[in-house]
């Protein structure tokens, strides 16, 4: 990454646009003076991209394919993506090796190394500019006495609890009105009665410490109250001038009861990476400046022991595609994959679109208690991956991240 420059946000302002339900027939709405006039109709889904779908990037035909059962996450793969795996799984049986030379654990701990300090938590002018930034935006938007303001203290206090109301948040911005049609969607083998339904909300609640719930409370909380938080959230982080020139870090949690978390599954999540295929947020994508706090949400807060090999998804010579192809197999191998491993995801923003989230900043501070300064991304993001590094019991995952509605 290039040395941060100021000024650190584009100096272009984009108001909101409105998302259609896929990518593909996405309708950007034009340009106005008060982003307030653009909002989506109530109760639209935000970020609707399911498995199957085609979508056109940059003139590019993708098709999108699950990386979690929760629907949150689709790596987008191009007519190439069959081809170059295969690619990569030949080179590497060609050019079969037992560990990781010295040379390569050393070049795999330089791109770390220069990874991790190339975070905004290392640059306090700019973070400090990108703050001003969300604060006017603040200022302008969450007037004192404002439904707008009411409506915001009630999505963050609902967003940063510690129950899961982030995950049904989630659910929401994929336009499912009840919890039923979101399950169906994901999982309908597992999910065909109401009596199923009725199982994953009990396991939910416990899961979350929902107290008294029963079953019928938490769908009436998805469909009465869940689905007012998204819209004034989303608009909110759409709202500001677009970011650049800054690098942020996202912990990725793996498990395989991904329906009711916002987790990944590590196969498919990394194979997409190492493949090249881009990873398209159906979901609002929170992130942090600060490498070790991150690190908390992978459940693995001190993985990332000695680097052993870093790949550039970007170069195909043929060392490079052997190197990628024997991650590749150590993944999805059963006898080599690490299900649990943890994953670090640093992105570098190019026109992405959000705000730091923290009492503080937002002006929030007689109403609402959020301490740490998430670096909140709206829905419909895209990442590019970059570079592939692999530790002894982790990844670390470089992309560029951008918004739907920047890519070109």
């Amino acid at each position: 990454m290039q040395q941060l420059s100021t000024p650190l946000l584009s100096a272009r302002f984009h108001p909101a646009s409105v998302a259609a339900t896929s990518l593909g027939q996405q309708a950007l709405s034009q340009l106005h003076d008060d982003p307030m006039e653009v909002d989506p109709p109530e109760n639209a889904p935000i970020s609707g991209l399911r498995t199957g779908s085609f979508v056109a990037l940059g003139g590019q035909r993708y098709q999108a394919v699950k990386t979690s059962d929760n629907g949150f996450t689709l790596s987008l793969r191009d007519s190439f993506a069959s081809q170059r795996r295969a690619t990569l799984l030949e080179k590497a049986a060609q050019s079969p090796a037992e560990g990781y030379s010295e040379q390569e654990k050393t070049h795999a701990s330089q791109e770390l190394t220069t990874a991790k300090n190339n975070l905004l938590e290392h640059y306090p002018e700019q973070r400090a500019i990108f703050a001003q930034q969300t604060a006017h935006l603040a200022k302008r938007l969450l007037k004192p006495g404002s439904e707008m303001r009411s409506q915001m203290v009630d999505a963050l206090s609902h967003y940063q609890a510690p129950d899961g109301d982030h995950v049904l948040m989630n659910i929401a911005l994929q336009g499912h009105k009840t919890l039923a049609d979101y399950l169906k969607s994901v999982d309908p083998e597992t999910y065909k009665t109401d009596e199923d339904v009725d199982d994953f909300c009990e396991h939910f609640i416990s899961t979350y410490h929902y107290g008294e719930y029963e079953p019928v409370d938490l769908k009436s909380r998805f469909e009465n109250d869940i689905h007012d938080d998204i819209h004034p959230l989303d608009h909110f982080l759409r709202s500001g001038k677009n970011i650049n020139d800054v690098a942020v870090v996202k912990g990725l949690k793996s498990d395989m009861n991904m329906e009711n978390s916002t987790a990944i599954d590590t196969t498919s999540f990394v194979g997409a990476f190492l493949n090249r295929e881009k990873i398209h947020y159906n979901s609002f994508l929170s992130t942090s400046s600060d490498w070790v706090e991150s690190a908390k949400f992978t459940g693995r807060p001190r993985s990332n022991r000695e680097a052993q090999v870093a790949v550039d998804v970007h170069d195909d010579s043929p060392s490079s595609l052997a190197q990628r192809g024997r991650l590749l197999q150590e993944l999805e191998s059963e006898t080599t994959r690490d299900d649990n491993a943890s994953i670090m995801m640093l992105l570098h923003c190019k026109n992405a679109k959000g705000a730091v989230v923290d009492s503080h900043t937002l002006g929030l501070g007689d109403t609402l208690s959020i301490d740490e300064q998430e670096i909140l991304l709206a829905p419909n993001h895209i990442v590019t991956p970059q570079k592939v590094i692999r530790t002894q019991d982790s990844y670390v995952l470089i992309g560029e991240v951008t918004h739907a509605s920047e890519h070109r």
